[in-house]
């Protein structure tokens, strides 16, 4: 009998390469999150390293102009702030999403791999009957021998 051969193996192969390809994108896409969420604390720890400087200035001598530029400062921090919440938003998003793909993707490909197993199992079993067929015949073939002389 022949050796197995899946009829549906190009395909499998193509959808393993796309699930592999998704698994690429999650991890860039993961990493870029990880960046935003590092810009984020960076901005945080400015805001407040800011804060804590001006109420040191408040305490030792109170200077209005450069009180003023530190409050102006602290403000565009928490602009900042605020925009990079929206960007890891986003991005986490992308990351929710990328990750719907990858989930469809190994879906898709594990169930390729489950018919692949079913053919492979049914093949299996049509080679144990035709060996077992052939066994019988040749057991059959050997007592008539036997039963002849």
């Amino acid at each position: 009998m022949q050796r197995f051969k899946f009829r549906l193996e190009s395909v499998l192969r193509v959808r393993e390469a796309v699930e592999q390809k998704l698994l690429g994108e999650l991890a860039d896409t993961r990493r870029i999150l990880e960046i935003h969420k590092n810009r984020l604390v960076s901005l945080q720890t400015q805001s407040h390293d800011t804060l804590r400087t001006a109420a040191d200035l408040r305490q030792k001598q109170p200077e209005p102009h450069r009180e003023g530029s530190l409050q102006r400062y602290v403000l565009a921090l928490d602009e900042d702030i605020a925009n990079q919440h929206a960007v890891i938003h986003e991005a986490e998003l992308v990351v929710e999403s990328k990750l719907a793909e990858v989930i469809k993707a190994m879906q898709d490909r594990k169930s390729l791999e489950n018919i692949k197993e079913k053919h492979q199992e049914a093949h299996r079993l049509l080679e144990l009957k035709e060996e077992t067929k052939s066994l019988d015949d040749f057991a059959s073939i050997r007592k008539s021998r036997t039963t002849v002389s």
